[in-house]
This record gives C-alpha cells, structure tokens and sequence, in this order.
C-alpha cells in the first residue's frame, strides 16, 4: 500500500518539477536585457544599395541620461570601422545607434562584409528577367549580428563599457529588392522565381601549372525546358557565352540538349570574366590560386584553388541546381565554406577533386601540396656569456635540386623569421643555414616560428654559496614529426653540443616517449658532442658547470691570504729559532 502511493505521488512531483522549472526559465527569459538589431538590405537589379542595422539599447541596460550612454558614444565614434557611417537618436526610454553600409556592387558588398566580419562570406543573388529565370533570389550565410565583431571586443576592452553585457537579438531582417519589400530570417534567403529546369551544370577545370587554366562548362537540357523555350534557349546562352575564346557548340539528344563552352590557356582573371559572364552574375570573389603559407610548412607547399560559384540563374525542380564539378589536380581532400568555416565537401580520384552535390552557390578550397625531401637536419648550440646562446639549424638538401632552397627561402621571408639565414654547398648538399643568437625565450620564438609550436628552450641556473661552479641545465625541446611526414619520417636528425671555456657539459641526455637516455659525452675531432637521434621529436637535455668568477676569485684571494699566512708563521717560527739557537 505504502509502496503503491509513492507510485502514484512521483509523477505529480515530476510534472511540479517541470512547471516550476519552465517558469523560472521564463521569468529568466523575460528579465534578460538584450540590444535588439533590426536590419535592411536595400538594393536594385545591379546589387548597388546599402545596408542599414540598427541596434536598439534599453534604458534598463544604458540610461540615456547617464555617463554610460556617453561613454558608449565615445567608444562607437572610436572603433567604428570608416566603411561604415553612423547616426544617434534617443528618447527617454532607449538609445537607438543606426549604421549604414554603402556599396556599388555584389563583389563591394562582399569584400566589406568580410572586412566587418573577418571571415570568407558567401552571397548568392539574381534579379532579373531571362528565359531561364524570373524573379529575385538572395542568400547570405551571415547575420547582422556577425557585423558587431568591432564593438564587442571595443567594450571587452574598454574599461568604462568592460561591465555592459553586449546580447544581441535580431528583431527583423528586411530585404527591398527593386522596390518590393521581403521579410525573411536572420540570414537572408528569399527565392521568389520563377524557371525553367536545368537538368545538371558539370563543370571541368584543369590547371596547366604556368599560370593559366582550361575550363569546360556543360549544361544539360531537358526535352521539356527546350521545348518550352525555342530557340529563346539559344540566343540566350549565346549572349552569355563570351565571343572569340575557346569554342562552344550544342549537343542534341533524342530532344533533349547539352551546351557546351570549352576555354583554353586562361589567367586567373579572365577564368573569373568568363566564368561569372556565363553564369549571370558579377556576385562571386575572383577565383584565386596561390600559397596557403598557414597550411604550408618548411618541407611542403600547400598551394590552393578558390573558386566561387553563385549559380542563383539557374535551378533545377527543387530550385538548387544539380552540380558535377571536377578540378585536375588535387593532392588533399577539398573544403567548402559553410558559415565562415571550412568543411570537407566531395572526393579525391586519381589526384582530381570529383564533387557532385544540389546548390545555388558555393565557395571551394582545393589544395594542391608539393613535399620537398630533405636529406638531413643539424642542430648545433653554443651557451655564450649572460645566459645567452647561439644556436644553428642546418637543412641539407640535395644539390642537384634548387626548389627546396628556394621554397625555403620564401617560406622563412614569409614568416618574417628574425634571424641570420645564408645558404653554401657542402660535398653533395646545399645546405640553409639559420643562425639565432640570444635568451631562451627569443631561441625558442625561433624554434616555433621555423617548426611549429612545441618547440622550445629553457635554462635553469643554480648558484650555491662558496661554490666555485655554478650547475647549469638547458633543456631543448625539439618537436618536427608534424612537418617531417611522408618520405620525410625517416629524415637523419643530429644534435651537436660545443662546450667551451665559459661552460662545460658534465652529462648529456635526451628523452623519447618519456624514456631518458644518457647519450656519450665524447668530444670529436673538432673537440664538439654529436648525437645521432633515433627520433624526429624529442627533449634533449645538457647539464653543464661554468665558473662561477666572483667565488672563484674570492677562494684565490682566500686561498692566497691562508698560504700567506703559513708562510708567515714559517718565517717567525725560523726566526725565533735562530735567534734562541
């Protein structure tokens, strides 16, 4: 009986439970203070508007009449990016900042978004009246929020606005194309089209590696969409297609058709023309091909090929078009850019990026990377006097190819390495020398800027009274198994030690996977210590004595006045027994 009641009581406890905690949850909501963003993208058939955001502060978070809506004007009038412009109204009960953003065009919008949000946006539009296409299509994948970057960090630094808590929320995103207004979400996206079905677009892209680029677009017809059409269909991608470059022509089929336009030996910009040209937009970045020095290292270059594609003239039955896309030659899986961030997106085959997806547009990140075989790497460290050290990195290639000297030249100046660099030849190497002289923290920036992070120095130093050495420990970590991959794992790695008269080594060790090995402290020809190491990463380990000079000319001194004194005592003892004898 007992335990049949607390059977029927728990669940009445629960659904409390709920209730209560749904209304403090709502009680929370409704006392949280949020800056409310209301924003307006106003633009004609050519993308050429402005784009208006609002930010609304009630008086419950800035009081108009107090020191802190003052300081927020001043913080705002600082920090607010000149490609914006701003004006204030305020009343008694909220502060109202409205921002506006000029443009020309879709390649103005873009470029000024991007400044204002610091990272890659896509934005896909068409506006117009074609046979394939009627009506407005706009896309972002940003919010007006992502446009505060700037006052965010203003008022985290700021140390009058540190205690004003900047939430946002987007009230209304506003869209007036032409005239007509269009209410839509956070991030804009409106299709209100009409069309004519386009079964598939391919696109193939070849790179020739001389600075030019082949391109073959195809799109593939229906029977239904060319007999609706005519010869409308016809005209229309003639007028699109760019006069007197490569060749295009029509492949018919049992009704149905494909166009295709085949482009030869390309720059970089006119890729971009004609690309943009046939598909009806000036919307997309320029498509770019050039070094990722973040995704390159010192052994191996990451070039990349950005295309962007806006494809809003063009929509299948289900309004995002079927895309086959293929790009020769690719060496690393390809990225897309959704929200900002970089995704994988389709598939390596036989070194060529193959994707085949549904979309209005699209931004794609193909890297292309180029591994440069190195025969060996030497490190040599001096300990010098005030605890600063030289130490010598040589890279030793093979000197019958000059393109990793070269790379690694580019490489280094890319990464404004502080640091004294020279290239020689020795035997059947050119060798890259990087030479750093100074404290330990300034060895290790070398370390990092040259490997990556992990790699480090540290020195400790022990001085202990009426000790005539001191006892010193420099500890090198050294970090390379992220940059020697490949036919690069097995890569000969030596480490010289060259003690002198300011420090000598009394033990030598280094640890691999946390296991310390002592290593022979015996000096060569050249009177230096080499260890040959088994591993690419590793810690290695010096303990070392220098004289201490102050101790030791106090034990001479000392040393001196005892020896002084005995033969003092000598001298009077001798001579008071001679003057006895």
């Amino acid at each position: 009986m007992l335990y049949g009641g607390i059977l029927t009581k728990k669940p009445i406890s629960i659904i409390s439970f709920f209730i209560i905690l749904t209304g403090l949850f709502f009680i929370s909501g409704c006392n949280s203070k949020s800056i409310i963003v209301n924003t307006a993208l106003n633009i004609d058939s050519s993308f050429c508007g402005n784009r208006t955001i609002s930010l609304e502060f009630p008086k419950d978070l800035v009081d108009p009449n107090s020191a802190q809506a003052i300081n927020l004007e001043e913080t705002i009038f600082k920090s607010c990016p000149n490609i914006l412009t701003f004006e204030k109204n305020q009343n008694t009960n909220t502060t109202i900042y409205t921002f506006t953003l000029n443009f020309d065009s879709a390649t103005d919008y873009i470029s000024k978004i991007e400044t204002l949000t610091s990272r890659p946006v896509t934005v896909n539009f068409f506006c117009g009246n074609t046979p394939l296409t009627n009506g407005l299509r706009c896309e972002e994948d940003f919010d007006s929020k992502e446009l505060f970057s700037w006052l965010y960090n203003a008022c985290k630094n700021g140390s009058n606005l540190s205690s004003l808590d900047i939430n946002l929320k987007c009230a209304g995103t506003k869209l007036v194309a032409n005239g007509k207004e269009f209410w839509t979400s956070n991030k804009i996206s409106v299709s209100n089209v009409n069309f004519q079905p386009v079964e598939k677009i391919s696109i193939y892209t070849k790179n020739n590696f001389d600075g030019t680029f082949n391109r073959t677009i195809k799109f593939s017809f229906s029977k239904e969409t060319v007999n609706s059409l005519g010869n409308k269909l016809t005209e229309y991608m003639a007028e699109k297609t760019p006069e007197n470059i490569g060749s295009c022509g029509w492949i018919y089929l049992d009704g149905a058709r494909e166009y295709i336009i085949s482009y030869t030996n390309l720059n970089l910009d006119e890729l971009s023309q004609y690309t943009n040209s046939i598909f009806n937009t000036d919307s997309c970045h320029k498509i770019c091909y050039q070094t990722d020095i973040n995704q390159s290292t010192l052994f191996k270059k990451v070039d990349v090929f950005q295309d962007s594609l806006d494809l809003s003239a063009f929509s299948s039955d289900e309004k995002n078009v079927n895309l086959e896309y293929k790009y020769d030659t690719a060496t690393e899986k390809a990225k897309q850019y959704l929200d900002g961030q970089l995704q994988d997106i389709g598939e390596l085959c036989d070194n060529s990026f193959c994707l085949n997806t549904k979309t209005s547009g699209l931004r794609l990140y193909i890297p292309n990377s180029t591994d440069y075989k190195i025969e060996g790497i030497d490190f040599k460290l001096n300990y010098l006097e005030n605890n600063n050290f030289e130490k010598s990195i040589y890279l030793k290639y093979n000197k019958d190819d000059k393109e990793p000297i070269s790379y690694t030249q580019w490489y280094l100046n890319e990464k404004n390495i502080d640091a004294e660099q020279e290239t020689y030849e020795a035997g059947s190497n050119n060798i890259y020398k990087i030479l750093k002289i100074g404290n330990p923290s300034e060895i290790s920036q070398l370390g990092k800027d040259v490997f990556g992070d992990g790699n480090s120095v540290s020195y400790t130093f022990e001085n202990y009274n009426f000790n005539i050495h001191n006892s010193t420990k420099i500890k090198d970590n050294v970090r390379l198994s992220k940059i020697l991959t490949g036919g690069n794992k097995t890569t000969p790695i030596t480490y010289i030690v060259s003690p002198n008269n300011i420090c000598t080594v009394s033990s030598l060790e280094y640890m691999i996977n946390k296991r310390k090995i002592r290593a022979n402290t015996k000096l060569d020809s050249n009177g230096n210590i080499n260890i040959s190491l088994p591993r690419s990463d590793f810690d290695l380990i010096c303990n070392g004595r220098s004289v201490n000079q102050i101790n030791a000319i106090l034990a001479f001194l000392l040393t001196l006045v005892v020896l002084l004194s005995v033969i003092c005592v000598i001298l009077y003892v001798r001579h008071k027994k001679s003057k006895h004898g």
